[in-house]
């Protein structure tokens, strides 16, 4: 009898072993496979942390007060409306620590009754954006506030290290469905995020901040539909979320819809290379019906918006832009290379340091255009980026002027959508063991010299 029950112990012991020693040979599998977007990911929490560190109390110069402003409201009313006055948390904010231009408004301390003192007559522009980012950043916030013992301002600027995060980890699986050597895939992703706009981008209130991962899911959504490994419908409801975070992020939406196209035009005397589910006229039925949903989204918001809209919009003091020919034309250089351009600003490393990142897309982008020549993905993928990049920014103009009756200036940041794409172009032209290893050092070198100065702005700051 007892040596029945030792043998049953030693089968259970040796059983409990093989059951260990399988979820450990698992956890070393998924280690192995996935080490390149957990590293981006702990560089992205090293970035966001030290630099939103190294912030003050001050709003940045992008709106980033009437943001605040939203997020305070969440709890209470969940939407602002048109013309409603900013709340007593953001005008206290803007009155004693104000912006990079300063202290702004009535004397610290209050009482704050004279909106009239205070930017844009002290109401709100945030109304044209939907709840969603906004309801998200709050949900985050809270999480970093209670873990932290943080104030709302701070938290709610590091939730931009999930956005950062989450789009470097649909960066990466981008990457390895085009086959982009891992070193490659780092060295671009840790040269993002070592950037000025990263910098700037994921370590602020702004709407900017879903750009990258609402790119990063879009396209590799269209990847994965075009190959065959997943429903193209997916993409609906990923258009609808995109533009109800921003309606920039129309540019990620259109160069999906244009991929599909120009891939099912060439495809048209191929079709025995065409997915098994796959037809052309599906390829094309699914991009208009994404488009159209997520713009019919964002018809249904304005007028939503202006139903409930308590007075005009206030005056933000922009300078509009006028559609004719040499403005038309000179937009085809905003989206190119966009946001990577974009060297100055609040807290940013030399730009000597960043600019060859800015190379580094333009040649990636014209490689890719010239290069791609290993299947008709890839050739028409390029096509498609090449004509967002350069006419994407006057079409927007023209879209901003339609829906919204107003033509403010178009920037290289509402490409933000279009930087995954960019950096795949990158990625595809680097052939060579010394373009992947230089590519490398480079981005760590970028990071490096991001958090040197976030560390020292943090000396100051003490």
């Amino acid at each position: 009898m007892a040596e029945a029950e030792a043998g049953t112990n030693e089968l259970s012991s040796s059983a409990a072993q093989s059951r260990s020693s399988t979820r450990r040979d698992r956890l070393l599998s998924w280690i192995r496979r996935s080490w390149v977007p957990l590293v981006l990911v702990v560089a992205s929490l090293a970035m966001t942390g030290a630099v939103t560190a190294s912030h003050t109390a001050q709003f940045s110069p992008y709106d980033e007060w009437v943001y605040y402003d939203y997020v305070t409201k969440v709890p209470e009313q969940f939407v602002v409306h048109q013309g409603e006055d900013i709340g007593p948390a953001a005008l206290e904010a803007m009155a004693c620590d104000g912006d990079t231009f300063g202290p702004r408004g009535e004397p610290c301390g209050g009482p704050y009754v004279n909106p009239a003192a205070y930017p844009q007559s002290g109401k709100t522009s945030a109304d044209l954006y939907t709840p969603v980012y906004f309801v998200i950043t709050w949900g985050l916030a809270q999480i970093f506030q209670f873990a932290l013992g943080l104030d709302l301002l701070t938290a709610a600027r590091l939730t931009g290290f999930f956005w950062l995060a989450g789009g470097m980890w649909l960066f990466a699986s981008l990457m390895s469905k085009f086959r982009v050597p891992r070193l490659v895939t780092l060295g671009l992703g840790v040269a993002f995020i070592g950037s000025p706009i990263a910098a700037f981008t994921f370590t602020y209130i702004t709407t900017d901040s879903p750009g990258f991962l609402v790119g990063a899911l879009t396209l590799l959504a269209t990847v994965r539909f075009v190959r065959g490994e997943g429903s193209g419908w997916w993409l609906v409801p990923i258009s609808i979320f995109a533009l109800a975070l921003k309606v920039t992020n129309l540019v990620i939406v259109g160069l999906m819809l244009v991929f599909l196209i120009i891939y099912a035009l060439s495809m048209w005397r191929r079709r025995d290379e065409l997915a098994a589910g796959v037809t052309r006229v599906k390829l094309i039925v699914v991009g208009f019906l994404a488009t159209l949903s997520g713009m019919a989204g964002v018809m249904i918001w304005l007028a939503i918006r202006s139903a409930i809209k308590i007075s005009d919009q206030p005056d933000q003091g922009l300078v509009e832009e006028v559609i004719n020919l040499r403005t038309m034309s000179g937009l085809t250089s905003t989206f190119f290379p966009g946001p990577f351009g974009l060297t100055t600003g609040p807290l940013t490393i030399p730009a000597s340091v960043a600019q060859p990142f800015v190379w580094l897309a333009i040649a990636g982008v014209i490689g890719f255009l010239f290069q791609s020549r290993r299947g008709n993905i890839e050739r028409s993928l390029s096509i498609a980026l090449a004509v967002a990049v350069t006419l994407f920014a006057p079409l927007m103009l023209i879209g901003m002027y339609i829906v919204l009756g107003a033509m403010p200036p178009v920037s290289g940041r509402y490409s933000a959508g279009l930087v995954p794409a960019m950096l795949l172009a990158t990625g595809m032209i680097m052939r060579n063991g010394i373009a992947r290893w230089g590519v490398l050092i480079y981005g760590i070198g970028m990071l490096v010299v991001e958090l040197a100065y976030a560390f020292r702005a943090i000396m100051q700051l003490d």
